[in-house]
């Protein structure tokens, strides 16, 4: 499947996500295609049983990327066969929330249980950040 993330700040914030999306449960495998400074193209393969891709997207990728944000930066704006077309709020690109990307764990832990993430995160400062 296609993901195309509309309004980036930056081709950084591509790079990282890049990175989180990797590492996502449900991502079997993650490729970025395309970038340019406001838009890049990923094609993931993707495990799940949900019957529509973009319901899917939507909760197994995009829903992990928006807690590590802290608020609701990705949202799906369109969907055809193979592509799904998310657009990222302008509001997200303050660096305060940008900032989370860096200096918090990966998504993919934030979505894990509780035991899970005090087993691998030692930072109680970083367990509360993250406790969502």
């Amino acid at each position: 499947m296609r993901l195309k993330l509309q309004g980036l700040p930056n081709k950084d914030t591509a790079q990282s996500l890049m990175h989180e999306l990797q590492g996502l449960r449900s991502v079997l495998g993650a490729k970025q295609v395309s970038s340019s400074a406001v838009d890049a193209v990923f094609d993931l393969e993707l495990s799940g049983g949900l019957s529509n891709p973009a319901d899917m997207v939507q909760a197994a990728v995009l829903g992990p990327l928006n807690r590590k944000f802290g608020r609701q930066c990705f949202n799906v704006g369109g969907a055809t066969s193979g592509e799904i077309v998310a657009t990222f709020e302008s509001g997200c690109s303050d660096p305060a929330v940008l900032s989370r990307l860096a200096t918090l764990p990966p998504a993919a832990l934030i979505d894990a249980p509780q035991t899970r993430r005090e087993a691998v995160v030692k930072s109680p400062e970083t367990l509360k950040k993250i406790s969502i």
